[in-house]
């Protein structure tokens, strides 16, 4: 084997060990990580409920739900980035009525360039994606909320008390919190709660790219 035939190989190992390095790294700044209790009890008080969870107490499961582009993903797919998923549905009044201030954080989140993706998950059963996508341009809302449960599984798997109920997911697919009920997502409580628990990986990333 030529040297020229090495090199592919020597590529791959190396992100290999960088990944393996920052997921490392990743995962000794987050034992540490303590979020102002401050912030975040006065974060919390606009949900019905909310739950906090150790890494690899509760893990998100990865059951199969479709994209914006009707592609099959599962979390694993979001592997390496925090996602706070949201989990919808037209019929539900409060998920309709949350959604305008979730877009509107998805694009605090993609213009900051935070390690973090914002997803709506509709889990209507008797509506199809053309239909949900033609009810979110009537009402205004941009495709980030027109990812679908179309096989029914995600609440067989992951059953929830209510709606809509939003889940901050690790990159590892460790649920980190779990909120329930209809909030303001421009709340800036809420935004600073979130910050302060992925600024470990957005650190790591930052020093990764100097």
């Amino acid at each position: 084997m030529t040297n020229k035939n090495y090199f592919p190989v020597i590529l791959v190992a190396l992100f290999c060990l960088t990944l393996c390095l920052m997921i490392f790294k990743f995962l000794l700044n987050t034992e540490v990580h303590v979020v102002d209790p401050v912030t975040k009890e006065t974060a919390i008080k606009q949900f019905l409920g909310f739950e906090e969870f150790k890494t690899g107490e509760k893990k998100f499961p990865e059951v199969a739900f479709y994209d914006p582009n009707g592609k099959k993903v599962t979390i694993k797919d979001f592997e390496g980035r925090y996602v706070l998923l949201n989990i919808w549905a037209t019929w539900c009044p409060a998920c309709v009525n949350e959604l305008p201030s979730l877009e509107k954080y998805a694009g605090i989140v993609l213009n900051s360039k935070y390690p973090l993706d914002v997803i709506a998950v509709s889990v209507d059963r008797e509506k199809t994606i053309e239909e949900i996508a033609e009810y979110l341009v009537n009402h205004d809302i941009a495709p980030f909320a027109l990812y679908h449960d179309r096989d029914k599984v995600m609440l067989k798997a992951y059953p929830i008390k209510g709606m809509p109920a939003t889940v901050l997911i690790d990159p590892l697919g460790n649920i980190r919190y779990e909120f329930l009920g209809e909030a303001d997502w421009t709340n800036f409580y809420i935004q600073k709660m979130i910050k302060e628990e992925i600024s470990p990986l957005m650190q790591i990333l930052n020093k990764e790219e100097k």
